[in-house]
């Protein structure tokens, strides 16, 4: 009986669980979002405060809407052909210059579908004498031994880990960057699914 009720509840409490899942996996990344604006727009909302004498709410209001709002008429610009030109020279002329750029850009490209070719594969990763694995990317290959992987955090995928290991360590899956891109934004949500549907390879 008191198996039963046991079953019973921890049943009823998994498939609550299972179907609330998706919402705090979204509440999460809107609040690393909304937090990851506010900081960069930080400076912004305390010039409004000192120079109008806005309520910091208030401030952090107009600063995020004018963040939107700005984001949006760059958005429309660069897909008139003046503003595709403009940005392919300003890229190419100054931010391709910046240290690291031009991989993050390609890392955000990669993982909203605008760009290909960055990663060349999925691979489950396996950390020696730990029994963990992880979800990695392969980036480069550098011999008939080594390749370098990126094993990117959830759920921001423009962080991560770069790792130079043996081919043995890894077992390449048969699916796309873009279906295991969304198990790391998921923060591992969906990843018995993607798992079942990998062809393991047994290295690559």
């Amino acid at each position: 009986m008191i198996n039963t009720i046991y079953k019973f509840l921890f049943n009823a409490f998994f498939g609550g669980f299972i179907i609330i899942l998706p919402i705090i996996v979204l509440y999460k990344l809107a609040a690393w979002l909304f937090s990851f604006l506010s900081e960069t727009a930080e400076p912004i909302t305390r010039l409004l405060i000192q120079s109008l004498s806005l309520s910091e709410p208030r401030a952090l209001g107009f600063t995020l809407a004018g963040t939107f709002i700005f984001c949006a008429l760059i958005g429309l610009l660069t897909r008139t052909r003046f503003g595709k030109a403009a940005q392919t020279l300003f890229e190419t002329r100054i931010l391709s210059r910046i240290p690291g750029y031009n991989a993050i850009r390609d890392i955000i490209g990669q993982i909203t579908g605008k760009q290909s070719g960055l990663f060349r594969g999925v691979v489950l990763v396996t950390l020696e004498d730990t029994g963990v694995s992880a979800t990695g990317f392969i980036v480069d290959e550098i011999s008939d031994q080594l390749i370098t992987v990126f094993i990117p955090c959830g759920p921001n995928p423009t962080t991560g880990f770069v790792l130079h290991m043996n081919r043995d360590k890894v077992t390449r899956l048969n699916v796309s960057v873009e279906a295991a891109m969304k198990t790391i934004i998921a923060c591992g949500s969906g990843s018995s699914q993607f798992l079942k549907a990998s062809t393991f390879s047994g290295g690559i």
